[in-house]
């Protein structure tokens, strides 16, 4: 797979040899890459489909492709989850959230804490930034990204993945490692989680961990956490 093609998001992707790129994907096609007929481009469904494809014609507002072949992708499905409270400073969560879909992330969901200072988020903007950042990282798997929830009924959900929940308070906690199974990782917000919660989170299994000696912000642990989980 060439690392110099471009590469869009088409969610509809399927069989049909002439198929077309149409909105944010298309404006960037003819605006920003000045893309012409003929012009080799890389697309993949956000579900781990990788196909290549050619500019079959264009016009102002759309792009024709040929569906040229299905190739194998260059990475495989992040199978790990993060659950993170909502940064207060919105530009913070969205940076946390880039980074970490390029690391590797599955699933992106957003839980509500006793301490969290924000408690509305635009999951339409997040996931923009999602498709901006699988493409980036040449990925062909969008993690799925839940509106925000009480951390309680997250906590309450029935899970096949592994459960760890990072926090700063006192008491026993293993540093995080990499996780062979599929795995979800609290991060709670600015104020940490509160005793009850954390320990309403070991009640239902999760398993307290701690990210190095130093006090990390929210984002920060989220992407440490993520880089952890991926190594």
């Amino acid at each position: 797979m060439s690392k110099d093609l471009p590469l869009f998001y088409v969610p509809e992707l399927n069989s049909e040899r002439f198929q077309y790129l149409v909105g944010d994907e298309a404006t960037h096609g003819i605006r920003v890459l000045r893309l012409e007929v003929d012009d080799e481009i890389l697309i993949t469904d956000g579900r781990g489909r990788m196909s290549s494809g050619v500019i079959a014609s264009k016009s102002k507002r759309s792009l024709d492709f040929e569906l040229l072949e299905d190739l194998e992708p260059e990475h495989k499905e992040p199978g790990f989850h993060l659950a993170i409270a909502p940064t207060k400073n919105m530009d913070r969560l969205e940076f946390c959230v880039e980074k970490c879909i390029e690391i590797g992330l599955g699933k992106l969901s957003l839980v509500i804490c006793q301490n969290s200072e924000r408690r509305q988020v635009r999951v339409d903007r997040l996931q923009k930034i999602a498709i901006s950042a699988m493409k980036q990282s040449r990925a062909a798997f969008l993690p799925d990204i839940s509106e925000p929830l009480p951390i309680s009924d997250f906590i309450s959900h029935e899970r096949s993945e592994d459960l760890f929940i990072a926090h700063c308070r006192t008491g026993e906690r293993e540093f995080l490692k990499s996780n062979s199974s599929p795995a979800c990782l609290l991060i709670g917000p600015e104020g940490d989680f509160t005793e009850s919660e954390i320990e309403e989170a070991v009640a239902n299994g999760a398993k307290p961990v701690h990210l190095g000696p130093k006090r990390l912000r929210t984002e920060t642990a989220a992407i440490v956490g993520c880089t952890l989980m991926n190594l």
